[in-house]
């Protein structure tokens, strides 16, 4: 069952994860993000240079319209089902 990420609040999907930096590489060129909320942990990656390029996966829509500003491309639904066909071709360095 999908849990409603709607009830969790705005800032559950509109902050950046800045705590997974100790677990990052110096630097990705491609990087998807899945589950990216709003964009904001991939704002602060590509601010701060550890990525130059990004995709993501999210759940709700209402979320992604705001990461879509973020990414190359946001695709919208549950990641289980759409990860194996996902962005096709490509190949990421980082994934989230």
């Amino acid at each position: 069952m999908i849990q409603d990420y709607k009830d969790k609040g705005a800032d559950y999907v509109a902050r950046a994860r800045c705590e997974i930096e100790p677990l990052l590489e110096p630097r990705a060129i491609r990087a998807l993000e899945i589950g990216c909320g709003e964009g904001e942990t991939m704002r602060w990656l590509k601010e701060t240079g550890r990525v130059d390029h990004g995709w993501g996966l999210e759940l709700f829509e209402f979320a992604a319209v705001s990461a879509r500003e973020q990414f190359e491309e946001v695709l919208v639904g549950d990641a289980e089902p759409r990860v194996p066909s996902a962005f096709e071709g490509l190949e990421f360095d980082l994934i989230l």
